[in-house]
């Protein structure tokens, strides 16, 4: 997770009042991985890791600053027969 992104959910949720702010990691279309925002600094690694520059179409790419965050914090769920389960 970008630093940058992780800064902003995290001023976001403060300046409206917002407890716990969750970030979604969807891994295919049967698996999230679902991050309370509150643990990600603590529980994380930070790098720089080359990316795209923007989400958008054939991006450039930069050096960012980012959270390799622990997978044992997530809250993991499964999608089976259309069903999201834990």
């Amino acid at each position: 997770m970008e630093v940058d992104k992780y800064d902003a959910i995290v001023a976001d949720a403060h300046s409206n009042g917002i407890k716990h702010a969750f970030y979604a990691c969807f891994f295919g279309e049967d698996t999230l991985y679902l991050y309370n925002v509150g643990y990600i600094k603590a529980n994380s690694d930070k790098d720089k890791v080359w990316c795209p520059r923007t989400t958008a179409a054939n991006s450039d790419f930069c050096w960012k600053d980012c959270y390799l965050i622990h997978k044992e914090i997530a809250t993991v769920y499964n999608k089976v027969n259309g069903v999201w389960s834990k």
